[in-house]
């Protein structure tokens, strides 16, 4: 005679036959006067004597080992799955943009604009050997010629948000080689950093504190606009290459910075991709491999 008591427990069960998967399926087990109840999702099992159940929990163990194998052996797809859409990803993602000269013909710009933006994180990739001019990667400018968010001059890089700078950073990416910068900002305690090759390079605060980048600008890739989507100066355009563009609307940890500056191929963006601004090019900008 058994002591009644009930057993609870839960197994992962995959339904090859079945186009729906069952996550989680809720098994009770109860032994009561000899007997053994399993009540399931769809069906209920009785078993009268020891030996019986004995025999059918031995089939259970096999059958849930079976189980566990197929499951295994899904997993391993599944991964592999994953490895190859973002193999993929980085396919479409894997590519440069070569500003060829100075002017104000060769640029990229996206006239649906950012979101309404508290808080923000622009990360890019750039190679320029230029010092001669105050090359511009990303300018964002509403009507009226305002200046809500710029990255300015490469020599000496400049931040602008409200039409307000920074002021000298100290910070130049015009050596010739690769280099990862970023800006991230909030507007709670107006605090700023950039990023050069993942390491803070300048940082501030009360800088435009409780401000809010507004919607519905251009954005602009390789020109300054002193009008919206316009009025560009040859002195301020990009020449170089140029890759890795992607912006967010919160401001990212400094590790997953660091963690992008290791490969050109990271990082994507919830307001803007680096894939979107394909399609956006004027001029003479080339695409080409990227040789970050």
């Amino acid at each position: 005679m058994f002591a009644a008591k009930s057993i609870r427990f839960y197994l992962l069960l995959i339904f090859v036959a079945s186009p729906h998967i069952s996550s989680s399926t809720r098994v009770n087990t109860t032994i009561s006067d000899g007997k053994v109840f399993i009540a399931g999702d769809h069906n209920e099992v009785v078993m009268s004597s020891t030996r019986e159940t004995k025999l059918e929990l031995a089939k259970i163990k096999n059958r849930l080992k079976l189980l566990s194998e197929s499951n295994e052996d899904l997993s391993k797809l599944l991964h592999a799955m994953n490895l190859r859409l973002t193999g993929l990803e980085k396919q479409v993602a894997g590519y440069s943009l070569q500003f060829p000269r100075k002017g104000t013909s060769d640029y990229v710009i996206i006239t649906r604009g950012l979101p309404n933006l508290s808080a923000v994180t622009v990360c890019l990739w750039i190679k320029t050997a230029d010092t001669g001019n105050e090359g511009t990667p990303l300018s964002y400018v509403m009507s009226g010629g305002r200046n809500e968010l710029i990255i300015n001059d490469y020599r000496n890089l400049r931040i602008y948000i409200n039409n307000h700078g920074s002021g000298s950073t100290s910070v130049s990416a015009n050596d010739g080689k690769w280099h990862h910068i970023c800006l991230t900002w909030e507007n709670t305690a107006g605090s700023w950093k950039l990023f050069r090759d993942g390491s803070v390079a300048a940082s501030g605060k009360s800088f435009q504190t409780g401000y809010v980048i507004r919607a519905n600008g251009a954005l602009v890739l390789g020109q300054e606009q002193d009008s919206k989507g316009g009025s560009f100066d040859a002195n301020q355009s990009f020449i170089g290459e140029m890759t890795g563009v992607n912006i967010w609307d919160h401001v990212l940890k400094d590790q997953e910075i660091a963690r992008m500056s290791k490969s050109c191929l990271t990082g994507t963006g919830n307001v803007f991709q680096w894939r979107e601004f394909k399609a956006h090019i004027k001029g003479s900008v080339k695409i080409i491999k990227p040789s970050c």
